[in-house]
Formats: structure tokens, sequence, C-alpha cells
């Protein structure tokens, strides 16, 4: 068991920092494979009637891999919770986006209807012409005779 669990710290330790799910899956399935192995020991242990057998919670082995195990598991929980503050900051984000859009659309939305009141207003009220469209009707009514 010593081999494997030498192989079950490397690999452990070499998934510390570990961003891809598959990796982390991985060795979240290592870190099951030890704890099936400590929990047999530890019956084994408790069992056994003589001191022959090593106490495993005493092993240093175990006690480096549990370490690693703890690490391993505090960084996962530390990227989750900086990957959820981020994730909050991102839709914060969009949802400001979305009200300056909304009030840029809202605003245009204004903009249309003053220009449509303007135009009524214009047809309604026929202010007094500029010289040159006065030019231009009466070239129209030049034509006309």
């Amino acid at each position: 068991m010593g081999l494997n669990k030498d192989e079950i710290l490397k690999n452990i330790n070499s998934f510390l920092g570990a961003d891809n799910e598959l990796a982390i899956k991985e060795a979240e399935h290592q870190i099951k494979i030890f704890e099936v192995i400590l929990e047999k020991e530890i019956e084994e242990f408790n069992k056994s009637e003589s001191n022959k057998l090593e106490n495993p919670e005493k092993n240093p082995k175990n006690i480096e891999i549990i370490k690693s195990i703890k690490l391993f598991r505090d960084e996962l929980k530390r990227k989750k919770e900086k990957r959820k503050i981020e994730e909050k900051k991102n839709t914060e984000t969009k949802k400001q986006i979305l009200k300056e859009f909304e009030n840029l659309i809202y605003s245009k939305e204004k903009l249309s209807d003053l220009a449509s009141g303007i135009k009524e207003i214009k047809n309604s009220n026929p202010a007094k012409p500029k010289s040159n469209q006065l030019k231009i009707k009466s070239n129209n009514l030049d034509r006309k005779e």
C-alpha cells in the first residue's frame, strides 16, 4: 500500500492549482481511493487487539496525504468563491449595460416623439416662409401660368 499511497500523494499534489474539470474530477477520484484505503486501515487497526499495527491516523504518509487533500480542497473552495464573485460582478456589469441600453432606447423614443411633434406643429402652423421658399413657390406659380 505504500507505493499506492506515494502515487496518490503525487497525483493529488500534481492537481493542485488545476483549473480544468477533468483534472479536478481525477483529483477527487484519487482522494476517494485514499479515503477507502484509510478507512480499511482504521478498521483493521480497531479490530486488532495487539499493538502490532500502527495507528493509520498517526502514519506520516497518511498525514501528508491528508494535508495535501486539505490544501487541494481549500484551493478549490477559494477558486469557487472567486469565480462566484466574478460572476456576480459580471452580472452586475451586464445589468448596468442593459439599463443604459434601455435608457438609450427610451431616450430615442422620446426624440422620435419630439421629432413627430415638431412635424405636426410645422404642418399645422405654417410659419413665415424664408425668402428662398417664397422664390420656389413663386417659381412654381409662374410655371403654372
